[in-house]
């Protein structure tokens, strides 16, 4: 892998040290970067990972897959080498208690990226995301209608919880102590009690979410993917609607903007909540996660293996990565 300078390009300078991971799915790994996109190392052995969370608290990622495989062929896994067999044993199994099919979620050590934990859940799973206690971790299984909740504490899982048709994507509420999913099967994003396990509530919008974000008002942006729009969701209902155009895909939100990835036009789109004013540039074919930090914009392709850097101003592309394959969940820490 190597990174190419393009245009104002050169590695960011500066104090912070954020960490960067891209779960690249077609070639089995997660793969780690610093703040200047220089590879640290890489999370190994780990089939279509595509969904991903950090517990840095924890030194720990949460590595989903949406491979599936049949629960014997599961349970026969090679253990981590310093698990011991009865821990190994106690994380198969807690999530579907039976045979049929399941999918692995991998907790994998931050400072040497080897895995330290194999939990099974019931299905295939799209996204992850870890609350801010970093006690509980939620995946969303698509195909099961609802998520399964890992304890990170003892690895125990309970789910599937229906929260509806296709759930997509999960992110925290902080605030308000809640998970929220968007199911974009019926057009609702659900409230989600973790330590509880139930849904609280679920938010009609007026089409189906899929990636989301949060700002730090509170304010959700729920990209539409469908609909070409994204829609700005507050409390219990629809705050706003921005029609972008074009199939649409990871999504972005701070206090200034929210910035999107319309695919199928090869755009990136900026809005500026307070005026409207939107900006338009193409870093590539096929423009498809999406991530915001102290690095910069950071922006996959679904059509190629790279990973764009974007100036989150004016979207003018600062760097292009070539990485191993496909990226999918972009996860950025803040800086130390």
């Amino acid at each position: 892998m190597r990174i190419v300078p393009t245009l104002i390009a050169g590695l960011l300078a500066g104090t912070a040290h954020a960490d960067v991971f891209l779960p690249q799915g077609d070639v089995g790994s997660v793969l780690h970067l610093n703040d200047a996109l220089e590879v640290v190392g890489r999370v190994d052995g780990v089939e279509n990972p595509h969904g991903l969370a950090v517990a840095p608290g924890r030194g720990l990622l949460v590595i989903g897959s949406l491979a599936q495989t049949a629960r014997e062929e599961a349970a026969e896994m090679d253990k981590p080498a310093d698990m011991d067999a009865d821990a190994h044993d106690a994380h198969h199994g807690g999530a579907s208690g039976g045979t049929g099919s399941v999918s692995i979620v991998t907790l994998a050590r931050i400072a040497d990226h080897e895995p330290m934990a194999r939990v099974e859940v019931p299905g295939m799973v799209h996204h992850v995301e870890v609350d801010a206690t970093e006690r509980y971790a939620v995946v969303t299984h698509p195909g099961l209608e609802g998520v399964s909740i890992i304890d990170l504490d003892d690895l125990s899982v309970r789910g599937p919880i229906r929260t509806g048709p296709e759930p997509e994507y999960a992110v925290y509420d902080a605030k308000a102590g809640v998970f929220l999913v968007s199911n974009a099967g019926n057009g609702t994003i659900s409230r989600l009690d973790a330590a509880r396990g139930i849904v609280l509530s679920n938010v009609p919008l007026d089409g189906g979410p899929k990636h989301m974000e949060l700002a730090p008002d509170g304010t959700v942006a729920a990209a539409l993917a469908d609909e070409d729009a994204v829609a700005l969701v507050s409390g219990d209902g629809i705050e706003a609607s921005i029609d972008v155009g074009g199939t649409l895909h990871g999504v972005q939100i701070d206090a200034q903007a929210v910035t999107v990835a319309a695919t199928e036009r090869d755009m990136v789109v900026r809005v500026d909540r307070e005026t409207g004013e939107r900006l338009e540039r193409s870093p590539g074919t096929e423009p498809y996660h999406v991530a915001l930090g102290a690095p910069g914009l950071l922006v996959s392709s679904s059509a190629s293996a790279e990973l764009w850097r974007l100036d989150p101003m004016t979207l003018e592309t600062t760097a292009r990565v070539e990485t191993d394959g496909v990226v999918h969940q972009i996860r950025i820490t803040k800086p130390d």
